[in-house]
């Protein structure tokens, strides 16, 4: 799975929600914009703890179908070890 874009969506996602806020009460300019530089930051580094916190998870799930994955092949080893010594 891909994470790598999850930073920038939901650093986005806050500038959009902070701009429609900052319409919505008539913001003077420089405000809004020392606002959403601070918004946006913020929002950064929460997406990249979001994307850490997703890339472990995942990493760690992987880990733990892999030995599964081995228990087969070894099963199927054995099974074609059975099938050679009846022959």
């Amino acid at each position: 799975m891909k994470t790598h874009y999850i930073p920038a969506i939901v650093m986005l996602a806050a500038g959009v929600i902070d701009s429609v806020f900052a319409l919505l009460h008539h913001m003077d300019l420089l405000d809004y914009l020392k606002q959403l530089l601070f918004v946006l930051i913020l929002f950064l580094m929460i997406g990249n703890i979001l994307k850490m916190i997703l890339d472990f998870g995942i990493k760690k799930m992987a880990d733990k179908e892999e030995p599964e994955e081995e228990a087969s092949e070894e099963e199927t080893m054995e099974n074609i070890d059975a099938a050679e010594k009846e022959e």
